[in-house]
């Protein structure tokens, strides 16, 4: 969202992550990031007095302006389960849940503070899938005191594997084949189970004993949720965050995920020291695939409408604009169409060739309107198009062009994009050739790239 910005906050056993983002343009910028460690032999009020005046500092020191504040907490204070209700259920689905409950966890409602995210509707079937997330009040109340101690209140609060998994949603492109993502903290590990571009299961892990046991034991419970949630997949894909895995794994284990991998690329944006914050920040700019908010509703922080405000008066003055511009245009062209009217009826008198000549004439403006397309600045564009192909190397595809006046932008692909900046630069054609943002990898190895250069003014 334009204009707007949001600050995401880690808290795990021994630190607080912050992200501060931005909101432009072009999407979200990363502002600002900071850590503090936690000092675990404190009490209880004292940690919550050294968070939340870290917090509180870091907004006034980067001097952040009515920010949306999301915190997460670890998946391990949180009961998880899978629910299935008739689809008839749907707009009242908060309502269904609080009467029927006590089905599916051990606990009164009165007891919990809970929230869900919708897997699937098989409207077929007529059946809606829910994901059910629920905190015991006693734990929750915590992270709701941090909540009541910031300047700026908080926005929502929900756990750590949904942060991560939305942050995964929203940088990588998601085949309909599942994921499975493994993200390791200091003392334990969350596992997540994405299809079809939502969160169907998750499970947080203490880790205890021999360190030498660890990689086996993720490797078994790894098996073990693959074969419950994913029994007929396939081609399951298994993302590592923080972690890595043993060398000798067993053969199922590589039988059951076929592709593995370490998120190494990161965000658009850089490496951030905490993935779960940068997920969290990104709920006050974007518009995530899960929506999960186990604050109560009545002391959340009531969303900042000024970035929306500023939207409408944009698009107001945008279409004031288009109307002005769409009268005025109206008017010079009937004037222009009544003054040629008059000019034809004056050339009939004198000669019935006349008519034919205004066919002829219309024929041709449409062929010069269409010439002109094809002559950005001064070259026409199959010189452009000639001048790309003598240049780019074989080992190199452009997947798109964009051409605005003399400006253009290449993108694509390439096995080095560095050496592509020289190439065009030698050009007699270009000018001003520089890359337009930062060059990525592509999951086949290739660099991606977006090229920006201008046409020589004096051609």
């Amino acid at each position: 969202m334009l204009f707007k910005s949001s600050i995401g906050i880690e808290i795990n056993h021994h630190q607080i992550n912050i992200v501060y983002l931005k909101g432009s343009f072009k999407g979200e910028n990363l502002a600002s990031e900071s850590s503090c460690l936690l000092d675990e032999t404190k009490s209880k009020s004292e940690r919550l007095a050294d968070i939340s005046s870290f917090i509180n500092d870091f907004i006034r020191e980067h001097r952040v302006s009515a920010p949306d504040i999301y915190i997460g907490i670890p998946g391990e204070c949180s009961i998880v389960r899978e629910i299935e209700f008739p689809l008839a259920v749907k707009e009242n689905l908060r309502a269904t849940l609080e009467y029927e409950i006590e089905k599916y966890i051990p606990m009164s409602v009165e007891d919990i503070y809970f929230d869900f995210s919708i897997i699937s509707e098989d409207k077929a079937e007529e059946k809606i899938k829910l994901l059910l997330v629920a905190v015991k009040k006693e734990a929750f109340e915590y992270y709701i005191q941090i909540a009541e101690f910031l300047d700026m209140g908080a926005s929502g609060i929900e756990i750590v594997p949904a942060a991560v998994s939305n942050y995964y949603l929203y940088y990588h492109d998601v085949s309909e084949e599942p994921v499975v993502l493994i993200y390791s903290w200091d003392k334990g590990y969350d596992i997540m189970i994405i299809k079809n571009r939502a969160l169907i299961y998750t499970k947080s892990f203490v880790l205890s004993g021999a360190s030498e046991d660890k990689g086996s034991m993720i490797s078994n419970q790894l098996i073990k949720f693959k074969k419950i949630f994913l029994k007929d997949e396939k081609n399951v894909q298994l993302i590592l965050y923080n972690i890595l895995m043993p060398d000798n794994l067993s053969p199922e284990f590589y039988n059951e995920f076929k592709y593995i991998e370490h998120d190494d690329k990161q965000s658009v944006l850089q490496k951030v020291k905490s993935i779960p914050a940068l997920g969290l920040a990104l709920k006050g700019i974007q518009k995530l695939p899960i929506q999960l908010n186990l604050m109560p509703v009545n002391i959340r922080k009531k969303p900042d409408r000024t970035g929306t405000y500023i939207m409408i008066v944009l698009v107001g003055l945008l279409a004031l604009s288009g109307v002005v511009w769409s009268v005025s245009h109206l008017m010079n062209q009937r004037y222009q169409l009544n003054a040629l009217e008059t000019e034809l009826a004056q050339l009939r008198v004198q000669a019935s060739a006349v008519e034919k000549i205004e066919g002829e004439t219309e024929q041709m403006k449409t062929k010069i309107e269409y010439l002109r397309s094809l002559n950005p600045g001064n070259i026409y564009v199959i010189e452009i198009a000639k001048e790309l192909s003598d240049i780019i190397p074989e080992t190199a595809w452009i997947t798109k062009l964009r051409l605005s006046g003399d400006e253009m932008s290449i993108y694509g692909m390439a096995e080095s994009s560095s050496e592509l900046i020289s190439l065009l630069e030698s050009s007699s054609i270009f000018e001003d050739v520089k890359f337009l943002a930062a060059i990525r990898k592509g999951r086949d190895g290739n660099e991606i790239f977006r090229i920006g250069l201008r046409i020589h003014a004096e051609r």
